[in-house]
């Protein structure tokens, strides 16, 4: 649609290819808003454990969070290995959170493109290959989603691979549909999702590598 708009001089498609860019745009901006959010909400999180989760003086392991003792005079610091193994804690959480979301998003693309397979209509003309590939990447996702939950670095690595093989099909639907061919507008902005999700996971993951090593 670029092209015919550029080369051509068309301009019944130069409104259609606007709003097409302004469209993906936002949606890619707002997902990437919405990922520097949830970094920032983890980077709290995590902080949280050195910082003001000390700042309290335990008795024992058994007393609960923020509870002094009554006849407490001083505040003191806690022990490295309870805050070690707090720190953990939110490590572990938010491993699963990633691992989880690689998972039931793997669940959901298997599910959505079965029914179109078995003949369930979408509502918009669908792109066969386009299909079969992204129900065929719902099984990659669910193995990206098991390996993060082992293992950061090979979860991180899974999601690497799977945002740039989204990334070049959603490149190329995008020329056959710039082109005049069978691709729906709503399947640019299924491929632009995917796409974002996995550069999501990817940062997310790639960020709580480096913070475990850090804290090694």
């Amino acid at each position: 649609m670029a092209m015919t708009v550029v080369n051509n001089g068309s301009r019944s498609q130069a409104t259609e290819m606007f709003d097409l860019a302004m469209d993906l745009t936002e949606q890619v901006s707002n997902m990437m808003t919405q990922i520097e959010q949830v970094l920032a909400t983890l980077e709290k999180l995590v902080a949280l454990c050195p910082g003001t989760l000390s700042d309290a003086n335990f008795e024992d392991a058994d007393r609960p969070m923020f509870q002094m003792a009554a006849g407490d005079a001083s505040v003191g610091s806690t022990p490295y290995s309870e805050v070690k193994l707090n720190r953990s804690k939110y490590v572990r959480v938010i491993k699963i959170t990633l691992a989880l979301t690689g998972v039931l998003f793997g669940l959901m693309t298997i599910f959505a493109g079965t029914r179109v397979l078995t003949g369930t209509d979408p509502g918009y003309i669908v792109f066969l290959p386009l299909l079969v590939y992204n129900t065929a990447m719902g099984v990659a996702y669910i193995g990206a989603g098991v390996l993060a939950w082992y293992s950061l670095d090979h979860g991180r690595n899974a999601a690497a691979v799977i945002f740039i093989l989204n990334l070049l099909v959603l490149a190329a639907i995008y020329i056959l549909y710039s082109s005049g061919g069978a691709v729906a507008v709503d399947s640019l902005r299924a491929m632009t999702l995917r796409t974002a999700v996995w550069l999501m996971l990817f940062i997310g993951l790639g960020w709580l590598s480096r913070k475990v090593r850090r804290d090694q």
